[in-house]
């Protein structure tokens, strides 16, 4: 899978998840360490992509990138032409959610 870290936070891409469901629309998930355990933070899912709609194979997660507080998480196969997105997030450092 794919993973970045940055200080105290770090990302792991899921693009299988939902592979129970015959779907790859992928997740990424945010971990924060305090001291020495790590522990997750935050879960994120593909949102629906502009015009044609998300595909069922998007594969959300497939690469993700960690900078400052910026986080970008790939999706390779948003739709059925299997043309790629990247998801930008802005994380806030006291409860990591997204804005």
């Amino acid at each position: 899978p794919a993973h970045a870290h940055v200080g105290d936070i770090a990302v792991v891409g899921a693009p299988a998840t939902g592979i129970a469901s015959k779907t790859l629309r992928g997740s990424a998930h945010v971990f924060e360490r305090n001291g020495t355990a790590w522990t997750e933070a935050l879960s994120l899912s593909p949102t629906k992509a502009p015009a044609s709609g998300l595909y069922a194979s998007a594969s959300y997660g497939d690469s993700v990138l960690l900078s400052g507080d910026r986080l970008y998480v790939g999706a390779t196969g948003v739709t059925m032409a299997w043309w790629g997105m990247v998801y930008a997030y802005q994380l806030r450092r006291a409860d990591l959610q997204p804005r």
